[in-house]
C-alpha cells in the first residue's frame, strides 16, 4: 500500500489521497466485511447480466450493483430473473433510451414485481435449480482470443437457448410474475 499511495501521490490529479479515490462518496466502503455470497448485475447495458460472487476477496466495481444473499439458492433465483428478457421487459420503460433503444439497467430491475426468496416457494426453488444448470452451460462457453464482452455474451444466451435452459428460465419467470 505504501508503493500505491507514492505512485498515486506522484501521478495524483487531486488532493485525495489514494484509499479516498478508491472509496470516493463511500462506494467501496460498505462492501466490507465482505459478504459470502453476493448477487451481482451490470450497471450499464440493454440487458442486465448478474452472477452469484462467492468469493469474499473480491472488491466490486463502481459498474456493477452488489447485495449480500442469504444463501446458494436465494441469489441463483435472484440471477435467473435477473438475467431473463421477462425482467428486461417489465422495467425497459424506466430505462434511459439511447440511439440503439433502451439503456443503463441501473436499480430499475426492482420496478419489476420480484417477489422476496422464499425457500417454501416451489417456484422459486425451481428457477434456483434451473439457474444452476445455466451456470454449467454459461461456464461451458470457452471465450476465443481477443473476443469482447458482447460477443461472449451472446454466444453465452444462445448456448442457453440451444441447451433449452433460456426458455425454461423465461417461462419459469413469466409463471412466476404473471
Amino acid at each position: 500500500m505504501e508503493r500505491v499511495e507514492a505512485i498515486w501521490g506522484q501521478y495524483k490529479k487531486s488532493s485525495m489521497n489514494s484509499r479516498q479515490q478508491v472509496d470516493y462518496f463511500g462506494k467501496s466502503s460498505p462492501q466490507f466485511p465482505i459478504a459470502p455470497l453476493r448477487v451481482v448485475y451490470t450497471k450499464a447495458g440493454k440487458r442486465p447480466a448478474a452472477s452469484v460472487v462467492p468469493d469474499q476477496s473480491v472488491v466490486i466495481d463502481h459498474k456493477l450493483y452488489w447485495a449480500p444473499v442469504g444463501s446458494l439458492d436465494e441469489g441463483r433465483y435472484l440471477c435467473a430473473l435477473f438475467n431473463t428478457k421477462a425482467v428486461k421487459a417489465r422495467v425497459q420503460r424506466y430505462q434511459s433510451q439511447g440511439q440503439w433503444g433502451a439503456r443503463d439497467i441501473d436499480k430499475y430491475l426492482f420496478n419489476a414485481p420480484i417477489p422476496k426468496f422464499d425457500t417454501r416457494n416451489t417456484l422459486q426453488g425451481e428457477l434456483a435449480r434451473a439457474e444452476a444448470v445455466a451456470e454449467s452451460v454459461a461456464v461451458g462457453v470457452t471465450p476465443c482470443k481477443r473476443e469482447d464482452y458482447r460477443s461472449l455474451r451472446r454466444r453465452i444466451y444462445s448456448a442457453l437457448d440451444g441447451h433449452g435452459i433460456g426458455h425454461e428460465l423465461e417461462a419459469l419467470t413469466d409463471r412466476l410474475l404473471g
